[in-house]
């Protein structure tokens, strides 16, 4: 018989659920962990340091770099509020000197840099896919390019910001100097990585939204018009010794390369830069930023009236929108093989180019050709180019589409 003790008592020890909460991946789990119950709370008060650090180094990898990083943003802030600056200076970096204001900081700074990981590994696409074999080497060196990054507020006076700018630029000497040869190169791979993320954003999909385009990313550090020119000064402030340390590809951050496909799936050419396949599909607009724009439309289409409403599932319109939300809108959703109830989610790039290949490429040259193969451009291009038609044609017969100037209908993206 079940006694009353036993109902109201939790059943794990302490010293277990603080193992568990020591093993939590991020500050977000502890906290929804530790507001479970009175129990777990209780645990963790008992020694809140020691689950802090542990979870600290769960989500970001090595504390000494990332301590780097905010204790330097710490410096700035005391510099933007003429404040005296603090007793624990930029370079003392060790558990013992840890204390709330630098864990909270910490946990901030985990999510930014779960962003980027995200971002990067989204980005460098290779047969890993979203496997994060990565994660320890990315954050450590993460934080080196991060470190010398932190620039001048644009909208402070000019004054303040060359003080700021000059103070940040002799404490990324001090930290600079300390680095060794392959230190410095993760680097500036990090800044080859952030170039072509920015580049990417600013001519294919910014147009006229320039700002909105920013919000995109971590947007705690994502912030081009400092950052970059910051790094572009700082990449002269020392010479690499080293004369075969050469930046070929930003994927080298890693100590080794990312398995890369050899070739072209579709034509077997292997000189393309970069392949595709549907779990990057989104990165397309990198190449082409409208489908229907590939398309001969005067052969396809014969009136305006038939453009108009062919450019609803097409249209950007929720772009400025989901560039304002919380989390990273580079990461592309997991692809969906049948259509979509919702128009908005039905219309997405990553769904209709998989869906071309599941349903139009039968009795083509393409038609080994899979969603999860890897294609080039020239490729990818010339399918879309004649079969996006056959979609377009299928999507308007479907009855569950929405209605004349439905907002799920305009605020479809691809």
């Amino acid at each position: 018989m079940t006694t009353s003790n036993a109902l109201t008592t939790f059943p794990l020890d302490d010293d277990l659920i603080h193992k568990v909460l020591c093993y939590s991946p991020t500050f977000k789990e502890l906290e929804s962990a530790i507001l479970a119950c009175k129990a777990i709370h209780a645990s963790f008060t008992a020694h809140p340091r020691t689950v802090f650090l542990c979870v600290a180094r769960t989500s970001l990898g090595p504390l000494r770099p990332a301590l780097t990083v905010i204790r330097l943003e710490t410096q700035l802030r005391e510099f933007d509020r003429n404040e005296p600056p603090s007793t624990k200076g930029s370079q003392e970096v060790n558990d013992e000197s840890l204390d709330g204001t630098d864990i909270r900081e910490l946990a901030k700074l985990s999510v930014v840099v779960q962003q980027w990981e995200d971002m990067y590994s989204w980005r460098f696409k290779t047969a890993v896919f979203r496997v994060m074999v990565f994660h320890a080497v990315f954050k450590r060196n993460r934080f080196r390019g991060l470190r010398p990054s932190n620039g001048e507020d644009p909208d402070e006076e000019l004054d303040l910001a060359a003080d700021k700018q000059e103070l940040l630029e002799r404490d990324a000497r001090n930290y600079l100097s300390q680095l060794s040869d392959r230190e410095l190169m993760h680097v500036r791979k990090f800044f080859e990585f952030q170039s072509s993320v920015y580049y990417w954003l600013i001519r294919k999909l910014a147009d006229s939204h320039l700002r909105e385009v920013y919000r995109a990313g971590p947007r705690e550090t994502f912030c081009p018009e400092r950052v970059f020119d910051t790094l572009s000064r700082l990449r002269s402030m020392r010479a690499v010794s080293d004369v075969d340390m050469v930046v070929t590809d930003p994927s080298t951050i890693l100590k080794k390369s990312l398995p890369t496909p050899d070739a072209c799936n579709a034509c077997g050419d292997g000189s393309e830069a970069e392949l595709f396949n549907q779990s990057k599909w989104d990165y397309t607009r990198g190449y082409f930023t409208d489908l229907l724009g590939l398309v001969d439309t005067r052969k396809h289409y014969s009136s305006l009236l038939d453009l108009t409403t062919l450019r609803i599932p097409f249209q950007r319109g929720t772009f400025r929108h989901t560039a304002y939300s919380e989390t990273s809108t580079l990461s592309s959703q997991a692809p969906s093989s049948s259509p979509e109830s919702s128009a908005s989610k039905y219309c997405t790039r990553t769904t209709i180019t998989t869906q071309i290949f599941e349903r139009y490429l039968g009795g083509t040259e393409h038609e080994e050709s899979t969603p999860s193969g890897w294609i080039c451009v020239s490729c990818l291009e010339e399918i879309i180019k004649s079969k996006l038609p056959w979609w377009i044609s299928d999507w308007q017969k479907d009855p569950g589409q929405p209605k004349e100037n439905c907002p799920y209908g305009v605020n479809c993206v691809n």
